[in-house]
């Protein structure tokens, strides 16, 4: 389930846009104003273009965090046979790279951004610690045999485990396959 916080920083950054749209268009009717008068222009609308770089980078985060969120879910909730571990490698060497540009325009522009360590740190621990679990776990040359031997070796209070079509990585992951990363594999 997507974060309240998560839903509730789209809305912001929404409303947010919209203002900022209605500030470029003040912004380039006073700048007409300004060059019909042969005024000098206003340092302030100079601002205005750091304003939206910080806006549009604040805003690539916070998407990239939702549709993050959103493909983890929906990965987590497929049942493992449907899985394509090829486009959840891709998805997640994508995501992956979009974060680590997003962090290093953040640092070079000397945005301070939690949320954007924060997505980097997940997308980078998705990739490196889950990542292979998940790629083992898709392959569709497991069959319920091999499935029933890897439940039975994951530690799990209810010890009698059988595959079924339905298994999806959510309840893997309750039975510990992700601290347990060799059981799938071997």
């Amino acid at each position: 389930r997507p974060r309240e916080s998560e839903h509730q920083a789209l809305h912001n950054l929404a409303e947010m846009e919209d203002k900022i749209k209605l500030l470029k268009e003040k912004a380039d009717r006073f700048s007409r104003y300004q060059q019909l008068f042969d005024a000098q222009p206003l340092a302030r609308w100079q601002e205005l273009g750091q304003l939206t770089e910080l806006f549009d980078a604040r805003k690539a985060v916070w998407t990239l965090l939702q549709e993050y969120d959103n493909k983890r879910r929906t990965w987590y909730e497929t049942p493992v046979g449907q899985l394509d571990a090829e486009e959840i490698q891709t998805s997640v060497k994508e995501m992956h790279q979009r974060s680590n540009r997003l962090l290093g325009l953040m640092k070079d522009k000397g945005f301070v951004d939690s949320v954007a360590a924060e997505v980097e740190t997940s997308i980078k621990q998705m990739k490196k610690e889950f990542l292979p679990v998940i790629v083992d776990c898709a392959n569709p040359d497991l069959t319920k045999d091999h499935w029933d031997r890897i439940l039975q070796k994951l530690p799990t209070a209810d010890g009698a485990k059988q595959f079924r079509e339905t298994l999806c990585l959510d309840e893997l992951s309750g039975y510990g396959v992700f601290e347990n990363p060799g059981v799938v594999a071997s």
